[in-house]
């Protein structure tokens, strides 16, 4: 009984975290009134459908979406291509860490710079942050939420451990002063190896 009260708490926090926090799946992409007209046609970006294959391999739909219309989708930027398809090509650009002299290959390097320059311009930047912190922050979990998963997963004695151990990279030195503590200790150790 306790156990379905604990799942309804947890599916009515999740529904509250959506609710709240993933409005964005229901927008429209953004109108923007463009203060110039290059041509009366956009012009496609160079291999367009491999950059759009990439981002879908490796981030999925939801990211992109999330990206083309909160963080990208405001602004005018310059060039006489689809407003969407910069903000594709500026993600591709993030994802694969390629260098500015390689985007050539689907624009214009002065073209892709002044792009560039506009999405991350001095005063966009700190605006990008803080939509970037509040929704990492957010949009995925709350103390509600961790909590009622430690209650349902967690062993009897550590229902409210919320904590998440990271070792992924170097392995932590342990000095056993107390030869009780060793096999534990080893333990540790055993689980921090690759």
């Amino acid at each position: 009984m306790e156990t379905i009260n604990i799942e309804d708490n947890l599916l009515r926090e999740y529904q509250t975290l959506t609710n709240e926090y993933w409005k964005f799946l229901n927008y429209g992409w953004p109108v923007i009134n463009q203060k110039k007209y290059h041509t009366k046609r956009p012009i496609p970006i160079n291999k367009i459908k491999e950059i759009k294959k990439v981002l879908f391999e490796k981030l999925g739909i939801i990211p992109v979406y999330f990206f083309l219309v909160i963080l990208f989708g405001d602004g005018d930027y310059r060039g006489p291509y689809n407003n969407v398809e910069k903000g594709l090509l500026i993600l591709y650009f993030i994802v694969t860490n390629q260098p500015i002299e390689d985007m050539d290959e689907y624009i214009a390097k002065s073209t892709f710079h002044q792009i560039y320059r506009q999405f991350y311009s001095a005063n966009r930047i700190l605006k990008l942050n803080k939509i970037l912190n509040f929704s990492l922050q957010n949009m995925f979990s709350n103390i509600k939420i961790r909590l009622l998963n430690g209650m349902l997963e967690n062993p009897t004695l550590f229902s409210q451990v919320t904590m998440h151990l990271d070792g992924h990279d170097k392995r932590g030195m342990v000095y056993v002063l107390d030869q009780k503590w060793r096999k534990f200790f080893l333990i540790l150790d055993l689980f921090s190896r690759d």
